[in-house]
């Protein structure tokens, strides 16, 4: 019975480093997919935001101008002027593979 005992005393923290790691490795062995997936779920995000925001912001722009010629003559006649805005589009864009690095550009 003290040969088993003594056996767990001497390697436990051995065990406990190697069930450790055991761990971590199969947790890595299942999310594996979605780490190397994040990408392309990333540029569909990305997409979709900005088709989102292209449509919001054409739409009030196309109200806006059916508009502004009842808007122009209510502002003339009450002395005061509203400044007229285009609606800013951000744009973002992914590299890709055709883009060229610092040191293929130097020669």
């Amino acid at each position: 019975m003290n040969r088993i005992k003594d056996f767990f005393y001497d390697k436990n923290d051995i065990i406990v480093a190697f069930l450790i790691l055991a761990a971590a490795a199969f947790i890595i062995y299942l999310r594996i997919g979605d780490i190397m997936s994040y990408p392309d779920t990333l540029l569909q995000s990305t997409a979709a935001q900005q088709t989102t925001q292209q449509t919001t912001t054409s739409a009030p722009a196309s109200s806006q101008s059916s508009a502004s010629g009842t808007s122009a003559a209510a502002a003339a006649s009450s002395g005061t002027t509203s400044p007229s805005s285009s609606a800013a589009t951000q744009t973002t864009t992914a590299p890709t593979s055709a883009a060229t690095s610092p040191t293929s550009a130097a020669q």
